[in-house]
């Protein structure tokens, strides 16, 4: 899939693949983070993490165990 074209002020893309251990929750919580700290957006930091969080534990308790890495972005 190509890369949408970046609107003037729009911050660039980010993502990021993770292993299916536990420790990558937090490392995608600390991505989101930085992420976020890049692109000068503070106010929402603590929500998107949860968010990220949640979505990450529930792809590693509710999908197969033989599944693969999964992306941030």
């Amino acid at each position: 899939m190509a890369p949408t074209p970046r609107r003037l002020g729009q911050p660039l893309l980010r993502q990021q693949v993770f292993s299916r251990h536990a420790v990558s929750i937090s490392a995608a919580r600390a991505f989101a983070e930085h992420t976020l700290d890049e692109w000068r957006i503070a106010d929402r930091v603590e929500d998107i993490q949860l968010c990220i969080s949640e979505l990450a534990t529930n792809t590693l308790v509710h999908t197969a165990s033989d599944m693969a890495d999964f992306l941030v972005r």
